[in-house]
């Protein structure tokens, strides 16, 4: 099967876990990612839909799922795609993430019992973790917060719009208590 093949082949497996067919899994795409060690290129999304609140911090999954490597033998186009996952915990309000498992292939690692965070780059794939992340509880938040109601003397409430969109470190919605 050509590289091609396997990709469409990704690219509609991908589709039907995202579509109405698997309403239960969300997965939002972020960009593509090379291996360096094999050189195989993986698509790296997230599942929005296993977004938590744990403690004090967040945890979504992430997801990179490879295509086979380009410079690999005619053996290894017969291969399936390979697909890897970790859980992130995310603290919004720091901008910061720590690793809690990975793997693949239903073998993880064991969940990690002191979390050791780091502020990742900006313009790295653990900032748009970050972000998508912190966005999707941000409206999760909004969405569960009650309308607000008029003051008894007759003023209007407050509005409840953005006048500018949210920024990483931003932490108007989530407070110390809702990490």
């Amino acid at each position: 099967m050509s590289r091609a093949a396997h990709l469409s082949i990704a690219l509609l497996l991908l589709g039907l876990t995202s579509g109405p067919a698997g309403a239960e899994e969300r997965w939002v795409y972020l960009g593509d990612v090379d291996d360096p060690a094999t050189g195989a290129r993986g698509k790296l999304s997230l599942n929005l839909n296993t977004l938590n609140r744990r403690g004090n911090h967040y945890e979504i999954w992430e997801r990179i799922v490879f295509e086979p490597a380009a410079r690999q033998p005619a053996a290894a186009e017969q291969a399936e795609t390979r697909e890897h996952r970790t859980l992130w915990a995310i603290r919004c309000r720091l901008g910061e993430l720590a690793k809690v498992t990975e793997g693949s292939d239903g073998a993880f690692e064991p969940r990690a019992k002191v979390l050791r965070y780091s502020t990742p780059l900006t313009h790295s794939a653990g900032a748009a973790v970050i972000e998508i992340a912190c966005r999707e509880a941000r409206r999760v938040n909004a969405a569960n917060r009650p309308p607000p109601v008029d003051d008894p003397d007759g003023k209007p409430a407050p509005a409840q719009g953005l006048e500018a969109p949210p920024s990483l470190f931003e932490s108007d919605d989530l407070h110390e208590d809702d990490e």
